[in-house]
């Protein structure tokens, strides 16, 4: 995990699939809230693919994470597999994606939190 403007940054790199590598992922997310950091940049750029397994861990983190108050953005370019498989599902429209990480770092501010934890309610039903 990475520090930059107060916001923590966490790369994912290599495949996110069944097994301990999702596991992980979901670990990473929730303990860097938990650690006091509420605002979150995910970085799927160095990722190489994720399967149901990982976007199951990936909404369950960001459900925690935004239930409870934090902000969590997410950062893969357009052309990569993880943001494919998240628009073949249509979670596109769930999380906040971003191009690159300047643009999700510059994008945080006092409505971000609410804004995320209002579509995953809208998600979750």
């Amino acid at each position: 995990m990475r520090h930059i403007a107060g916001i923590a940054v966490i790369d994912i790199v290599g495949d996110t699939v069944l097994g301990p590598a999702s596991e992980a992922m979901r670990r990473a997310l929730v303990d860097a809230f938990e650690s006091g950091n509420h605002n979150l940049v995910v970085n799927f750029s160095p990722a190489g693919r994720i399967d149901s397994a990982g976007i199951g861990e990936l909404i369950n983190a960001y459900s925690t994470i935004t239930r409870k108050g934090g902000a969590v953005k997410l950062v893969m370019p357009p052309k990569g597999l993880v943001h494919k498989a998240l628009k073949l599902t249509g979670l596109t429209q769930l999380f906040d994606i971003a191009p690159d990480e300047d643009s999700a770092l510059n994008g945080f501010n006092a409505q971000t939190a609410a804004v995320n934890k209002a579509k995953i309610e809208q998600f979750l039903g």
